[in-house]
């Protein structure tokens, strides 16, 4: 009930797992929200062929209006949060995501 199995379906998702196994120990206590911590990256085997991470669960629900009572500091909370990554020195991180992000906001607004 509190871990979480992160586990690629496919061999293109090993990358984002391995982008996320290098970053979550990095970002863990500097951030002004929870984050889930790395329990443990376990590499492909004759079980499952694919590396696989086990994490922390963080109990929550889906946003929904009613769960806050106060949706001003919901927001500021999470302006802090993304200012704090942006903070963060990226040197030696691995490349994120598919594309850059200039290319993807027309598809992104659509």
């Amino acid at each position: 009930a509190d871990l979480c199995l992160r586990l690629p379906r496919q061999p293109t998702g090993v990358k984002s797992l391995e982008r996320e196994a290098w970053t979550l120990p990095r970002l863990a206590g500097q951030l002004r929200l929870r984050i889930p911590r790395l329990v443990e990256a376990i590499p492909a085997d004759d079980a499952y062929p694919q590396p696989w991470l086990l994490c922390d669960w963080i109990p929550g629900e889906q946003y929904a209006p009613a769960l806050l009572d106060d949706e001003v500091a919901a927001a500021r909370d999470l302006a802090g949060f993304v200012a704090g990554l942006r903070a963060l020195d990226p040197t030696g991180a691995p490349r994120a995501g598919r594309a850059p992000l200039a290319r993807l906001d027309v598809v992104t607004r659509a």
